[in-house]
C-alpha cells in the first residue's frame, strides 16, 4: 500500500493547526487584580525566621497612581500574590523558583520606580528587665539601649583598682574573677567601703536578670578583676596602687584597667608605670576628679583615657548638680564625658544613686571592653581613637577642655569597630586640639672654636668676637 500521499497530507494538516492555535506568551501585569491577595498575619508584624527573606518586594513609585503596577510590564507568573500599600507603593510576593535578586534588578530599571529592595522587618529596641533600669538614663544616653543584647565568645578582664568588691551581690554572679588587696597583700579584697562595689556593678552588673541594674557591659563577656587598692575611708597609698598596676600590666588576660581615683599631683613614679601600662597596650581610664578643678593625675596623662561627668542634659556636671565646692573636673587633657549625675547602682547592701566622675569613668571602661570582644586585635591608640572619634560633639563646636571631644557613644563606636576602621567625628566640626608646641626661652647657647675655646653666642647665632673672623666652628652647647 502506498503511504507517501496520506502522510504528506497528515503532515499539512497538522502544520496548519500548529499555526491556527493561539500562542501561549508569557501574560504581564495589567492591574493588581491579576495576583492573589497577599496574606498577611494581621496579629503580628513579626517576620518569623527567613519565612519572608527574599520573597517579598516592596517596590517605591516616583509619581502617585492608582495602577503604577499595571505600567511595569511584569509576567505574572514571576509573583504568586500582590497588595498596594498606597498610590507610591506596592508590595509584590515572589513565586516559588523566581530569582528576586534578578527581579528587583529588573524593576529597577524601569522609569516609573524611585527605588525597589527587599521587604524587612524593624524592630523596637527593647531594654534590659532589669529592676532599676527605668531609671538608668545613661543607658539610652550612650546608645547601650541598641547593643546591649549583642554579645560574642571573646571575654575581656578590666583591672578595677578601687576599695574591694562585694561578692555576695546577686547582681556580680559570673561577672567578675580573681581579684586581690594590695594594702594587705591578702586575697581578701572585700569591699569595706562601697565605692568599688558601686563602680563595678555600673560596668559589669548582670543584665536582664530582673534584678537591681543593667551593667553598661550588656551581655556581653567583660568581667572584671577587682584590686583592692583603697582602705575602708576610700583613701590609697601609691605604693599600694603602683603594685596592682604592674601586675594589670603584666597580666595578658587583662585588656582595661579603671581608675575611679586620682592625685591632686603628677609623680615619676606614677606616669612611668602607667606608660608601662601603654607599652603593654593595655587601655587605662580614668575619672578626671569631682572638685571642678583640672584634670587630676594618672587622668591628665596622655596615656589615659580622662573621662568627665555630664548630666541628663548633656551639661558638665558643676555645683548645680553637686554641691557647693563640687564639679567634674576639665581642662587639659579631657577626653570624654558620660552620665555621671544620679546613677543607679548598688553599695552595700542597697541601690542608690551615685554621682561623681567615679561612676563616669566604669561606663566609658565598659565601652572599651566592648570592642575589644569585637576585635581583640585592636590596640590601645585605636580603641581611644573609635570612641574619641564616634562621641557625640558637645559644648562648643569640636574638641573642647570642658567636655573633650564629647559623650561616649557606644552603639557608633560598635558600628565602627566591626567596619575595622574609624570613621569622622558625629560633628563634622570636631577636631583633634594641635599639639602644644615648646617654645624654648632663656636659652644659653655657646659655640666652640678652634683654637679659640667656648664663646657665647649673640643675636642671629654670630659668635661674640668671631664676626668678620674665618673661624673653625667645632661644636653648639646649649
Amino acid at each position: 500500500m502506498n503511504l507517501k500521499k496520506p502522510l504528506v497530507t497528515l503532515f499539512f494538516f497538522l502544520l496548519t493547526l500548529f499555526f491556527c492555535l493561539p500562542v501561549m506568551a508569557n501574560e504581564t501585569i495589567t492591574s493588581m487584580d491579576d495576583l492573589a491577595p497577599l496574606q498577611d498575619n494581621s496579629g503580628s508584624r513579626r517576620m518569623d525566621g527567613q519565612s519572608y527573606a527574599n520573597s517579598r518586594i516592596l517596590i517605591y513609585y516616583e509619581t502617585p497612581d492608582t495602577n503604577n503596577i499595571g505600567q511595569l510590564g511584569l509576567y505574572k507568573e514571576d509573583f504568586s500574590a500582590g497588595k498596594t500599600i498606597s498610590d507610591q507603593l506596592d508590595l509584590l510576593e515572589v513565586s516559588a523558583g523566581a530569582d528576586s535578586r534578578a527581579l528587583i534588578d529588573e524593576i529597577d530599571q524601569k522609569p516609573q520606580v524611585k527605588a525597589v529592595d527587599y521587604e524587612m522587618q524593624a524592630k523596637a529596641f527593647e531594654l534590659p528587665n532589669d529592676k532599676y533600669i527605668p531609671y538608668q538614663y545613661n543607658y539610652t544616653m550612650m546608645g547601650l539601649d541598641k547593643v546591649w543584647k549583642r554579645s560574642n565568645e571573646n571575654k575581656v578582664k578590666v583591672a578595677v583598682l578601687d576599695t574591694g568588691l562585694d561578692t555576695n551581690s546577686p547582681d556580680l554572679v559570673g561577672r567578675y574573677e580573681g581579684g586581690y588587696n594590695y594594702i594587705n597583700n591578702t586575697s581578701d579584697f572585700s569591699d569595706d567601703n562601697g565605692h568599688g562595689s558601686a563602680v563595678v556593678h555600673i560596668m559589669t552588673a548582670f543584665t536582664n536578670n530582673e534584678v537591681g541594674i543593667a551593667g553598661c557591659s550588656g551581655t556581653y563577656n567583660v568581667v572584671a578583676v577587682p584590686c583592692k587598692v583603697l582602705d575602708s575611708e576610700g583613701y590609697g597609698r601609691l605604693s599600694d596602687i603602683s603594685p596592682a598596676l604592674i601586675a594589670a600590666a603584666s597580666d595578658p588576660e587583662i585588656k582595661v584597667v579603671n581608675l575611679s581615683l586620682g592625685f591632686d599631683n603628677e609623680n615619676s613614679v606614677l606616669e612611668t608605670i602607667v606608660q608601662g601600662l601603654y607599652d603593654k597596650n593595655k587601655v587605662v581610664v580614668a575619672a578626671s576628679g569631682n572638685d571642678g578643678g583640672p584634670v587630676l593625675y594618672p587622668a591628665r596623662y596622655p596615656q589615659v583615657i580622662a573621662v568627665g561627668s555630664v548630666d541628663e542634659s548633656s551639661r558638665r556636671c558643676t555645683s548645680v548638680q553637686w554641691g557647693a565646692g563640687n564639679g567634674s573636673n576639665y581642662g587639659q587633657g579631657l577626653d570624654l564625658v558620660a552620665p555621671g549625675d544620679e546613677i543607679p547602682t548598688k553599695e552595700g547592701d542597697s541601690y542608690i544613686f551615685g554621682s561623681g566622675t567615679s561612676y563616669s569613668a566604669p561606663e566609658v571602661a565598659a565601652a572599651a571592653a566592648i570592642l575589644l570582644t569585637e576585635d581583640g586585635s585592636l590596640s590601645n591608640d585605636k580603641v581611644k581613637s573609635i570612641l574619641t572619634s564616634t562621641a557625640k560633639d558637645l559644648g562648643t563646636n569640636g574638641y573642647d577642655t570642658e567636655y573633650g571631644y564629647g559623650l561616649v557613644k557606644v552603639d557608633k563606636a560598635l558600628e565602627v569597630a566591626r567596619q575595622g576602621k574609624t570613621q569622622e567625628p558625629e560633628n563634622p566640626g570636631s577636631t583633634t586640639p594641635e599639639t602644644p608646641q615648646l617654645r624654648p626661652t632663656n636659652l644659653s647657647i655657646t659655640a666652640h672654636c678652634e683654637n679659640v675655646g667656648w664663646l657665647p653666642a649673640v643675636s642671629n647665632l654670630d659668635i661674640a668676637g668671631t664676626v668678620g673672623k674665618n673661624q673653625k666652628l667645632e661644636a653648639f652647647r646649649v
